[in-house]
């Protein structure tokens, strides 16, 4: 049976939790934080706590003193004992405001859920092959106090998967309003061009992940210059390489755009440096 962890206690997944005033589910009012665990704990949950307490206090939620990133770990904790998980495992925490009013919310309260799923490996192992992706053209991402979150407001992501799945591809690229590429559906995204790291940087309107940082912290104490700004298709097109991140999957290394092929050095050397920081040796 699956369990859910909702606002501490342990339901079945099937349990009659939301109701039809849910805040989340009307108005798209709340956020999520995609983690990776195993019995050790939350990988990287300091920064993770960081960036949802952060997203919680931007979308101006009220914060009680215990949700913090011990907290938040026990609770985890609690429920992937529950559900005799073994190895890693993929958890999505959704916290959303408590029901009340219309646009105008009646309460600055929040409940959360936690779900978790079993993963078949360990650490972050590099993909085999190289991902095929596209570009998503239809819609283009605000950028705003809320760009660098996880919010419920996911219809572009929505629009763009299903675009990648009618172009049978395994990603596509997202970009803002000006025109810039800023990431993927589910993942931040990486270039090398003549050994130097570029990433679209904040202020672009990307979703500031826990994975994104943790890699530009392993390229620098790896003398890897890294740059963080606006990047445009041309540029991407012509990279040496092209790599996405996630903090579910670590790094997975493009093969192809379009007509553009890519290779893996820096990111095979990456994975290597990232699986020795969670304990795996490759």
């Amino acid at each position: 049976m699956s369990l859910v962890n909702f606002n501490g206690k342990i339901l079945p997944a099937d349990s009659n939790i939301i109701s039809v005033y849910n805040r989340s589910f009307r108005y798209g009012d709340g956020l999520f934080e995609s983690m990776r665990c195993n019995e050790s704990g939350i990988n990287f949950i300091d920064q993770h706590a960081k960036r949802l307490l952060q997203g919680l206090g931007t979308l101006k939620m009220s914060i009680p003193k215990k949700f913090t990133a011990e907290y938040i770990s026990d609770q985890v904790s609690k429920l992937y004992v529950k559900q005799e998980i073994t190895g890693d495992a993929r958890v999505r925490l959704m916290a959303y405001r408590n029901e009340g009013g219309l646009y105008s919310p009646s309460t600055h309260d929040f409940s959360y859920l936690i779900e978790i799923e079993q993963l078949d490996e360990s650490g972050y192992p590099l993909n085999k092959d190289g991902l095929s992706i596209g570009i998503y053209e239809e819609m283009k991402k605000p950028v705003n106090i809320l760009s660098n979150y996880k919010t419920a407001n996911a219809l572009l992501f929505v629009m763009a998967g299903i675009f990648k799945n009618e172009n049978k591809l395994d990603e596509c690229l997202i970009k803002n309003e000006k025109g810039d590429i800023i990431e993927a559906i589910s993942c931040n995204m990486f270039i090398v061009k003549n050994g130097v790291l570029v990433t679209p940087a904040l202020n672009s309107g990307c979703v500031a992940g826990v994975m994104r940082e943790t890699i530009i912290g392993l390229a620098g104490k790896n003398d890897i210059k890294v740059e963080e700004r606006r990047l445009g298709l041309v540029e991407v097109e012509s990279a040496d390489e092209v790599f996405l991140t996630n903090a579910s999957a670590g790094i997975k290394w493009v093969g192809q755009l379009g007509q553009h092929k890519f290779g893996n050095k820096m990111s095979s050397m990456l994975s290597v440096e990232l699986q020795q920081v969670v304990g795996v040796v490759s």
